[in-house]
């Protein structure tokens, strides 16, 4: 009669290995389960396309700005300053859009930031909005919903690497705002919607809110 595992030998919750045999390590089964759950939650948010939005032109207080990438592209956004002046630097908000290829201003979010004191900047990622000419749309380069279906975890890992290429030109953007001379370098919120919130948490400087 085969002999009975115990269900916690080693008191992890998980069984020993035998002799040759080689067990996945823990770190690539949590990747391997993050890769799922983003490939079924990029399948979940595609399901139904949000309705455009009737045009509306940037307030008057948005200044378009330019900023360098690390690899010279050059990308863009809005920025706002706080609508009352006060002395010295002032604290700033830093808005990560969404994959959405027209990110637009933000006008809501930027002119409450602004009354209560805070500058606002929405860098524009390449591929979207004012820098879609710094590269290609990020959503056409993610994998199809067939073949996030298709190949679940590979397609996942895929959709992870393009956001870390898109983190690139986030920290660029922090870098940016962080040496304007209106800015104070030390009070910087990043902020962000979608999968984009993560975002702030790769970048190394700065406190993230979601």
């Amino acid at each position: 009669m085969p002999e009975r595992e115990s269900p916690e030998p080693n008191g992890t919750g998980s069984r020993q290995s035998r002799p040759g045999e080689k067990s996945e390590p823990v770190s690539e089964r949590v990747k391997t389960a993050t890769a799922l759950l983003l490939a079924a939650t990029l399948v979940l948010a595609c399901a139904r396309a949000a309705p455009p939005r009737p045009y509306r032109p940037p307030p008057a207080n948005a200044q378009l700005v330019t900023f360098r990438a690390a690899d010279g592209a050059e990308l863009h956004g809005y920025f706002y300053l706080p609508a009352a002046e006060k002395p010295g630097p002032s604290p700033a908000v830093l808005w990560n859009h969404g994959s959405e290829r027209l990110p637009g201003w933000q006008p809501e979010l930027a002119a409450f930031s602004t009354a209560n004191g805070f500058a606002f900047f929405i860098p524009h990622r390449r591929g979207q909005g004012q820098s879609g000419a710094a590269g290609p749309y990020i959503v056409d380069r993610q994998p199809s919903r067939l073949a996030i279906v298709a190949t679940g975890a590979s397609a996942g890992r895929k959709i992870i690497g393009l956001h870390e290429e898109a983190n690139h030109d986030v920290e660029a953007a922090l870098a940016w705002l962080k040496a304007r001379p209106e800015i104070d370098p030390g009070r910087i919120v990043l902020s962000g919607v979608s999968f984009e919130k993560g975002l702030g948490v790769r970048s190394p400087r700065g406190r993230q809110f979601t």
